[in-house]
């Protein structure tokens, strides 16, 4: 099975240039000063993990994209491996363009590409129903942890029993299923992130709202995180650390504890970013809900060696204990030590926009890269853009793009390679940096050097 490549650029390119926003401190774009000043921006070290170049400037390596109807896929995340390429995960909704040639069953889509974005192979797996990756981790022999949950009752992967069941997999460096695990009950039931430990376990969280699920039970629904043994066997499972938190993001902090992050409703109507550092047995350490009066939450969450807790996501709270959202969805950032003490917070938006943040990466000078979109405030006011923002160790914007076109694009994930970054999204746009046929969209990735 061959897949076509829409401007697919090789490492010996020369790169294409992104389009510069307003500066930083322009009147739309307000980020409010550190809640820790002083913080000293030592830039000396490296991050694990990271090779990208010092120089706070990113430029386009290459691109690899897919083309395809509106409805045919969906990128939702991505994991570097040992070769330098990447596995990218998500859900194939129609076998169109570019997918015309995937077998004619199963929506959760693996696909993975060389360290020069070369399609190695694309699998899918599942059957008639929407089962969807929300999530991939790549372990040192190159094999994939891949989680997220299945609707279907049919095809590969063993029939749900709700609306939805968690799903974890196994497969092999060339796209075979070594072994599959589905967890939950009558209602629905999914797993949204996974990490790997230093053990070889498997660290995923999720949520359930079944009754009767074999992740035991959430009255009133609610996350878990649960750790899973290398042939994925439960090893322990344990509930959100409160009713109505819902975790989106996981990692560990090289201590053997578990870092997660997401969302807390704190009222009927409103909900908290929230973050907490579990032990290596997932019973709480500490946990940080940031109250506000409508609904923030955190997408996403990374551990600096050096700095402590990362987290990332979109606020609409005018008040709280975040800085106060200038219009509508504003991107907040906020670097947390490892025992919980916020050491800055900042916000990144204008009264006539809108951003959010999906993802992010450690750099080596041990900043931060995340991507996300930013877009008006109203949908019919326009497309929204992909957004890539670079901060340094005290949280200043050093360096900001937009990825897209006047058709509109966003990025949804980022992981660091050995030379830079690849992130994975989507467009619809007829020009810019991912041009796509009229009538059409693509999913694509990029590598950032």
């Amino acid at each position: 099975m061959t897949l076509s490549l829409l401007g697919c650029q090789g490492e010996g390119g020369t790169g294409t240039a992104l389009p510069d926003l307003d500066p930083p401190g322009s009147n739309d774009r307000p980020w409010d000063a550190p809640i820790n000043p002083d913080k000293p921006d030592n830039l000396d070290g490296l991050a694990p993990g990271s090779g990208a170049k010092p120089d706070p400037s990113l430029a386009i390596s290459w691109t690899t994209s897919f083309l395809g109807r509106p409805d045919s896929a969906d990128f939702k995340a991505v994991a570097s491996d040992p070769s330098g390429g990447v596995v990218i995960g998500g859900y194939l909704g129609s076998r169109q363009g570019d997918f015309a040639g995937l077998p004619t069953s199963g929506s959760a889509l693996l696909i993975r590409l060389d360290a020069t974005g070369q399609v190695i192979w694309a699998k899918t797996f599942g059957g008639s129903s929407e089962d969807i990756i929300f999530g991939v981790a790549v372990r040192t022999d190159g094999s994939i942890v891949a989680v997220g949950d299945v609707t279907s009752t049919d095809g590969g992967l063993p029939a749900s029993r709700g609306t939805h069941d968690a799903v974890a997999l196994l497969v092999s460096p060339e796209g075979e299923v070594i072994w599959v695990k589905t967890f939950g009950g009558s209602d629905f039931d999914g797993f949204r992130a996974v990490t790997l430990g230093s053990d070889g376990s498997i660290l995923v969280a999720g949520f359930i709202d079944s009754d009767d699920a074999d992740l035991g039970t959430n009255p009133g629904g609610g996350s878990v995180v649960a750790k899973l043994d290398q042939d994925g066997e439960l090893i322990w499972i344990k509930n959100a650390v409160a009713k109505g938190v819902y975790f989106s993001a996981i990692t560990t902090d090289g201590q053997g504890n578990l870092v997660v992050a997401g969302s807390a409703e704190t009222s009927p109507d409103s909900g908290g970013a929230l973050v907490a550092r579990l032990n290596h047995n997932g019973d709480p350490l500490w946990v940080k809900t940031f109250r506000g009066d409508l609904y923030d939450q955190f997408h996403t969450v990374a551990v600096s060696p050096r700095d402590g807790i990362v987290v990332a996501g979109e606020l609409l709270s005018d008040s709280g204990e975040l800085p106060p959202s200038q219009g509508g969805y504003d991107a907040v950032l906020a670097n947390l030590s490892l025992d919980g003490e916020v050491v800055w917070a900042k916000t990144s938006g204008g009264a006539n926009t809108s951003e959010s943040i999906w993802s992010l990466a450690i750099d080596a000078g041990g900043g931060v890269v995340a991507v996300g979109w930013m877009g008006p405030v109203r949908a019919d006011l326009g497309p929204q853009d992909g957004l890539i923002l670079r901060l340094d160790r005290a949280g200043s914007i050093t360096w900001e793009k937009t990825l897209g076109g006047s058709g509109g694009a966003g990025l949804a994930a980022l992981t660091a390679v050995k030379d830079g970054f690849v992130a994975v999204g989507g467009s619809a746009s007829q020009d810019g940096d991912i041009p796509v046929p009229a009538g059409q969209t693509a999913v694509f990735a990029v590598k950032l050097v």
